[in-house]
């Protein structure tokens, strides 16, 4: 991002929002899976993440306001502890690139599921693009973002009222939770809101850089939350209600097509592009965080986000299903380690200052 972009309250809103709205979260799959499988409880899960994003990623853009710097590992661990941070750096950017992973094989169920085209191809294609985007470093993610964000809040909010019209609100909804690493109502909220922060850390931070003053930092998240929480509460509502939905990799999507096709095909291209903005996030944050750490990959910035894409895209041909049921879990239980850090080097920030 060059010095001219100025970040207010609403892009940085915006981007925030974009960073998680991924695969998962759009499908209505990542919603089930931790917070509709606790039944009503669910709900009260849901609440306690919003308040949750609001509180770390306030703290995030304090930390990166507070130190002056713009590193990942810098942000998290300011003390000069080299190995931690080459560690803490390490691991959080394979998670990173998990992400971009996980969103590919997203893209490669929706392209089956729509077009009844093989998986492979929807994970080709995706990859492909995400490559493109990230070449265009984090300004031209936030661009993405501002003009992402408006619409897919408002067509997810017109599909979910309109199956909703159509089928009902039920908050009779069972209890169903068999994931052993998902222990609880609460615990699966954290876990959530914990692997959602490796998702945005790597294009938050260097966004966050560009964010000079405090209310801007608190009024953008805030705003951010609130636009998440808006297309969450319809999602989960009309999943829940559909329940029949939840068996599918892609139950929006699912729930779109029974309204009508048109509807169908307008969720899907906004599940495409709420998995490009999550990817999008996360693959510039890989990139950024390598760039500083050494000029090899600057030089040869084009060769090495067309490696990393061939690489990724090999990956996704795992499946969506399986790697939304377990590895995104165990990627929440690493990031509570995260958000231990992001307390802990505020009050440090905050003693020093």
């Amino acid at each position: 991002m060059n010095k001219e972009i100025k970040v207010g309250a609403l892009s940085l809103g915006l981007t925030y929002a974009g960073c998680f709205f991924g695969a998962g979260f759009v499908s209505g799959k990542e919603l089930y899976e931790f917070f509709g499988a606790f039944g009503v409880k669910g709900y009260l899960g849901l609440a306690l993440a919003i308040i949750l994003f609001a509180v770390f990623g306030s703290l995030l853009i304090r930390n990166v306001q507070l130190s002056g710097r713009r590193n990942l590992d810098d942000v998290l661990i300011l003390p000069d502890l080299k190995l931690p941070r080459i560690i803490l750096g390490a691991i959080t950017i394979f998670i990173m690139y998990g992400i971009l992973v996980v969103m590919a094989a997203g893209a490669g169920a929706l392209i089956n599921q729509v077009f009844d085209l093989p998986h492979y191809i929807g994970c080709l294609l995706f990859i492909a693009l995400a490559c493109f985007g990230t070449l265009y470093g984090i300004s031209g993610a936030v661009k993405v973002f501002t003009y992402l964000v408006p619409v897919l809040v408002v067509m997810s909010l017109i599909i979910c009222f309109t199956a909703l019209s159509k089928y009902g609100i039920s908050f009779d909804f069972p209890e169903n939770n068999d994931n052993p690493l998902l222990l609880s109502w609460w615990f699966s909220a954290v876990t959530y809101v914990s692997y959602n922060i490796i998702t945005l850390i790597g294009a938050m931070i260097p966004v966050g850089a560009y964010v000079k003053k405090k209310s801007t930092a608190y009024i953008g998240i805030i705003s951010g939350c609130l636009f998440a929480m808006s297309i969450a509460l319809g999602i989960f509502v009309t999943v829940t209600s559909v329940f029949s939905s939840v068996e599918s990799e892609l139950p929006m999507l699912t729930v779109a097509f029974t309204v009508s096709n048109i509807f169908g095909f307008i969720y899907a291209f906004l599940l495409i592009a709420a998995m490009y903005g999550a990817s999008l996030s996360c693959f510039v944050g890989v990139v950024v965080y390598c760039e500083e750490k050494s000029s090899v990959f600057s030089k040869h910035k084009k060769l090495f986000v067309w490696a990393l894409g061939i690489i990724a895209f090999l990956c996704s041909l795992v499946g969506f299903g399986n790697l939304v049921n377990t590895v995104y879990p165990l990627f929440g239980y690493f990031g509570f380690v995260i958000l231990a850090l992001i307390i802990g080097n505020f009050i440090y920030l905050k003693v020093k200052k």
